[in-house]
C-alpha cells in the first residue's frame, strides 16, 4: 500500500477502508470493471474513510435517509488491476482533511478486485456491522 505524497498510514491503520458510493455509480462500475467518482476529476482522488471515521463522514456529507453503497476496500489489492497480478493500480495516500483527521485517498480508478464487500445502506439506519473485518 503506497503512501505517496501524503502521510503514511496512521498507527494501527485498518485492514479495510470504505468509500461511500451512490447505488447507480456502483452498478456502472460493475459493468465497467472499475469504480470512478467525480472527485477523481475535480480533486484528483477518490475520498475514503476508515470504518471508525464512517459515521462522522456520513453526518457531514449525507442527509438522513440517503440510499448509498458502502464499498469495503482492501488497500493491498489496489496495486493490482485484477487482484492477482501486480500493478499498476491507483495510489493510496493518507492525508489530513481539514480539522477532521487523516483520511485515505485513492488517486485513480478503483479496480473491482479491491472491493471485498459492498453494503447497501440507508444513512438513517444503524451502520452495517462489523465493517472492516472481512477476511
Amino acid at each position: 500500500m503506497s503512501s505517496g505524497g501524503g502521510q503514511g498510514p496512521p498507527p494501527g491503520a485498518p485492514h479495510r477502508i470504505v468509500h461511500i458510493a451512490r447505488p447507480e455509480d456502483w452498478e456502472a462500475a460493475r459493468t465497467l470493471g472499475r469504480y470512478t467518482h467525480p472527485s477523481l476529476r475535480s480533486e484528483g482522488f477518490i475520498h475514503c474513510s476508515t470504518p471508525d471515521q464512517l459515521e462522522a463522514t456520513v453526518a457531514r456529507h449525507f442527509e438522513p435517509g440517503t440510499e448509498v453503497v458502502l464499498l469495503e476496500l482492501d488497500p493491498s489489492r489496489l496495486d493490482s488491476p485484477d487482484g492477482d497480478s501486480p500493478g499498476p493500480g491507483p495510489e493510496l495516500r493518507w492525508e489530513r482533511s481539514g480539522d477532521h483527521g487523516v483520511f485515505p485517498h485513492v488517486f485513480g480508478p478503483i479496480p473491482l478486485a479491491a472491493v471485498v464487500a459492498d453494503h447497501r445502506w440507508n444513512t438513517g439506519r444503524e451502520l452495517p456491522a462489523p465493517l472492516g473485518t472481512t477476511t
